[in-house]
């Protein structure tokens, strides 16, 4: 089954072809563990997960199925966080447009190691020209996630048709980089 927002037919359209060696702007985005994070600032080599709303789902009537799509993807880096950081990545954030709150009880209920990032007000997306996707009149994230060291993209991993497995493919190439 493909992932919320993205429909079936979506392949690879181009919408991330900006993206590698581009710089993260800076921009304060809501953690769950607390204060704001200001991704280009950080130390070491990142993985950012990019996720719809679960919101997005529940509030279009689309169904459990639909709207546990973040809880596979988000819960697969959970179980690979150990591995992740032992190949030698420093940070793992998920980010949503989710508000914090929402996101507050998804890290609490999945016992999340990491944070997630609300980018509530878009401010994120904007900057990078993030793939997005319309439905009934509404923009909303599609499912990408990136490496970025020193504030600059390394690798993108678009388009993330298969949530459970996107962190497999992030760990596949870890371990031949």
């Amino acid at each position: 089954m493909s992932d919320f927002p993205c429909p079936p037919e979506a392949g690879d359209d181009g919408a991330s072809d900006h993206l590698p060696g581009r710089a993260i702007p800076t921009t304060a985005l809501a953690s769950t563990h607390g204060g704001r994070v200001d991704l280009p600032s950080l130390a070491g080599r990142t993985v950012l997960f990019v996720f719809p709303s679960p919101g997005d789902a529940a509030s279009q009537g689309l169904g459990d199925a639909i709207a546990a799509a973040p809880v596979s993807q988000t819960g697969g880096f959970r179980d690979a966080y150990a591995e992740l950081r032992g190949l030698a990545i420093s940070q793992v954030y998920g980010l949503s447009s989710s508000p914090l709150p929402d996101l507050v009880e998804t890290a609490r209920r999945l016992h999340l190691p990491f944070a997630l990032l609300s980018d509530e007000d878009g401010a994120l997306q904007a900057a990078l020209d993030l793939p997005q996707f319309e439905r009934d009149g509404a923009l909303h994230l599609r499912r990408i996630s990136l490496i970025f060291e020193a504030g600059r993209i390394s690798k993108v991993f678009y388009p993330v048709l298969a949530p459970a497995g996107n962190v497999e493919e992030i760990l596949a190439y870890l371990r031949e980089a």
